[in-house]
């Protein structure tokens, strides 16, 4: 598989102003969610165990034997249901944590919340790290301990994570009462890459997702992308910076 990974380049304070804010560093931006914000931008509950079989007894007959092999619980789901269910979960927002390695060396992370179409996000690659705000008002960044800086252009406020509801193909690798992980196939395009096709491997736990993860592999140079997700620990509304 030969995919395009995303060169940043180093801010330096004598950098045109337009490259200002850039990741940090010469790091390789892999993460899925700093791929699906800059291409395009509760707790629901899937059961996966089979139901018991039923067992009847009479007053002149044994109980009836329960099997002692129960079904694959994986046969009696269907991944695009469940992949659905744990998306809607994250509907009015979540938390997440992403990071971006190249040959098992981290090159960056990204984390913040998306909440009701707005997003926070710092990221960092190196030893320098960038917050961003983006909401249908407009999009900001600004260093540590600086002054946000509005940009340019239209701000993405759709939510990051609906570019996995759409996989070319999708299947159930294994399922338990509380786990299922997903295998998915995307078009590199979808993800904010180029190449050929990319697969993810998606966890869904108690019907929320909480990770997505791929591996890509650009002339050697090995690059994993590995994002968590969880329901947001504050849902304070994100705001645009005073003026």
């Amino acid at each position: 598989m030969t995919t395009t990974m995303t060169m940043t380049t180093a801010m330096t304070t004598s950098a045109p102003r337009d490259s200002w804010w850039r990741p940090l560093g010469a790091a390789i931006v892999l993460s899925l969610l700093i791929a699906a914000c800059s291409s395009a931008t509760e707790d629901a509950t899937t059961t996966v165990a089979p139901a018991a079989p039923e067992v009847t007894t009479t007053a002149t007959a044994a109980p009836a034997a329960v099997p002692t092999d129960s079904p694959d619980p994986a046969n009696s789901l269907n991944p695009a249901t469940v992949l659905s269910e744990a998306l809607a979960a994250y509907a009015d927002g979540y938390e997440f944590t992403g990071t971006a390695t190249v040959n098992d060396q981290e090159a960056s992370v990204v984390s913040g919340r998306w909440i009701g179409g707005d997003s926070q996000l710092l990221i960092r690659s190196g030893s320098g790290e960038v917050e961003y705000l983006i909401t249908a008002a407009g999009q900001w960044a600004r260093l540590p301990d600086g002054e946000w800086e509005a940009l340019d252009g239209t701000p993405p406020t759709d939510n990051p994570l609906a570019v996995l509801a759409a996989p070319d193909s999708l299947e159930i690798v294994s399922a338990d009462a509380s786990t299922v992980r997903l295998r998915g196939v995307f078009a590199a395009e979808t993800l904010g890459l180029t190449g050929d096709p990319i697969e993810v491997q998606l966890v869904v736990t108690n019907g929320t997702l909480v990770e997505a993860s791929y591996t890509v592999d650009e002339d050697g140079a090995i690059g994993t992308s590995v994002t968590t997700f969880s329901k947001p620990s504050d849902m304070t509304p994100i705001t645009v910076p005073a003026s």
